[in-house]
């Protein structure tokens, strides 16, 4: 659902999966930062997973990280 909103409104999104969850990748002013909307929908702290570069994304997050 996240893609088909980011393609909606022209921004480029990627899907991707590792393991058994997956998220997503968005492209805002030349650079890629990394979504997570299941997880970042935890209440525990708000946003904590929403336009996170790759490096401190990927601290939380395995799979196949482009």
């Amino acid at each position: 659902a996240f893609k088909a909103i980011c393609k909606t409104i022209g921004l480029q999104c990627d899907y991707i999966s590792g393991g058994n969850h997956a998220w997503n990748r968005v492209k805002i002013n030349g650079k890629w930062k990394y979504v997570d909307v299941t997880w970042n929908d935890s209440g525990i702290k708000k946003n904590r997973y929403l336009l996170l570069p790759k490096k401190k994304f990927n601290r939380s997050h395995s799979g196949n990280l482009k």
